[in-house]
């Protein structure tokens, strides 16, 4: 049996020319000056959490209020969000070949929409977002509740990440990791593989 957990934001979907707009937007709004939208990707590679909790002690501004903002303005674009490039047919191909696909986001049940908008959802089992109230990662609670519930073997599953985040959370569940680093961000960071693009998952998987 083999199966993939895969994170949502950066992973299967390429949110982040939405998301970093928008958190720019908010905080600008709020009168922060010099928003530069290269550092707010790299702090958000992190976290948002890591990027809104930067610019709060920066600009003295108040985390909630810039949460509220962002989800706004987020909300009003999600329709502008695509797959990451040829993840479609990375899924497709993987599912055929016996990959069970599950997700584990984040992100509120917004991720499932998305998936539905590009006809992607259907490829998907099951699916752990804010909602199920587990641990954020790097906790692998979400990840462990989906191996359990499936019945899915730890040395057959994948957990597939463009985070640090992702690929710890995985590890602390004892799975195999997989780190999506187009932009070689986190060279030091230890993971089974490595990859810059969907294609390279697919040959790493098939």
């Amino acid at each position: 049996m083999h199966a993939a957990v895969w994170d949502y934001d950066g992973t299967v979907m390429d949110t982040y020319p939405v998301m970093v707009p928008c958190l720019c937007e908010a905080l600008r709004a709020r009168g922060a000056e010099g928003v530069d939208e290269t550092e707010m990707l790299t702090l958000m590679k992190d976290s948002l959490s890591q990027a809104v909790s930067v610019a709060c002690a920066r600009w003295g501004l108040e985390a909630e209020g810039i949460y509220r903002d962002f989800r706004i303005l987020e909300r009003g674009r999600m329709h502008l969000m695509r797959p990451v490039a040829d993840m479609p047919e990375v899924l497709t191909k993987l599912k055929d070949e016996g990959y069970r696909h599950f997700l584990f986001t984040h992100r509120d049940r917004s991720a499932l929409t998305g998936l539905e908008s590009c006809g992607l959802l259907g490829l998907f089992e099951d699916a752990v977002t804010s909602e199920c109230a587990f641990a954020r990662k790097p906790d692998p609670e979400g990840l462990l509740h989906l191996l359990k519930t499936y019945g899915l073997p730890a040395d057959g599953t994948w957990m597939i990440g463009d985070r640090p985040l992702d690929v710890r959370a995985g590890r602390a569940a004892g799975v195999r990791t997989c780190l999506l680093d187009p932009e070689d961000r986190f060279p030091k960071e230890p993971c089974d593989i490595r990859v810059h693009d969907a294609r390279e998952i697919l040959l790493e998987l098939a």
